[in-house]
């Protein structure tokens, strides 16, 4: 097969909200507080052949890029140390300085991920699970991990 980055578009939008949906609960995520759509950002997929089997959203805020949502459809095959370059290769052409995101405290293979990519853990917020799931009933309490879901941790990466 032969595994193809492209940039998401108006096309994808569908298609990326019912991952959203079926990865994320719903189709929006609860970062910051704030509610994010992330069918509506822009992003990168990878498709092999015509099978997706990744995708990555993000946002850009002044000097930052921010990776909203990253899923690998396939273990062990990079796609999703590709995405997460293709995001940083879009930030800088957008002139930032920096990438981060925000993960759960339960997440330990994210956490693993990002960290073996450069990325260091820059602030954790005990309790914002809680409060985000006041607004998201769906989030579970525990992981399928056995941790209990409560703290957002930041990991930030310098790529300017």
């Amino acid at each position: 097969m032969n595994k193809r980055i492209l940039p998401l578009n108006s096309d994808d939008l569908e298609q990326v909200k019912e991952i959203i949906i079926k990865e994320w609960g719903s189709d929006y995520v609860i970062v910051h507080g704030d509610i994010i759509h992330p069918a509506e950002l822009p992003g990168f997929k990878i498709v092999d052949g015509d099978e997706l089997v990744g995708l990555i959203t993000c946002m850009i805020r002044g000097q930052e890029c921010e990776v909203v949502t990253l899923n690998s459809f396939r273990e062990g095959e990079g796609i999703g140390e590709t995405l997460l370059k293709t995001v940083e290769d879009y930030a800088l052409s957008q002139k930032c300085k920096t990438c981060m995101l925000v993960t759960t405290n339960d997440n330990l293979n994210a956490l693993g991920f990002y960290q073996k990519r450069g990325f260091y853990i820059s602030a954790v917020k005990p309790g914002a699970v809680d409060e985000s799931r006041k607004v998201k009933f769906s989030i579970p309490l525990v992981a399928g991990n056995g941790i209990p879901i409560r703290d957002e941790i930041t990991l930030i990466k310098q790529i300017a």
